[in-house]
């Protein structure tokens, strides 16, 4: 599987965050759906656009969670994001 190019990478900014976190996705080709899951593995969160999914995290419990993002079943992306207070 080729490396995904520089300008297809993904962006999750703040990281830790406290009220809302954004992923950024430049030169996407299609609509993006993202999966936000709780350490159980239980899908706490999703959200679906064009650019860039943001994640208000008001209302869920400090801690890890772990991401998964899509874009018309090509490029995927997974990672870890953290909510502080």
């Amino acid at each position: 599987e080729p490396p995904v190019p520089k300008e297809m990478r993904l962006r999750v900014y703040p990281n830790p965050a406290s009220t809302e976190v954004t992923f950024e996705i430049p030169q996407l080709s299609g609509p993006a759906l993202l999966k936000v899951f709780d350490l159980s593995g239980k899908l706490v969160w999703s959200g679906e656009s064009r650019s860039s999914v943001i994640w208000q995290t008001k209302g869920y419990p400090v801690g890890l969670y772990y991401y998964s993002l899509s874009c018309e079943g090509k490029e995927s992306w997974s990672g870890k994001v953290s909510i502080i207070r």
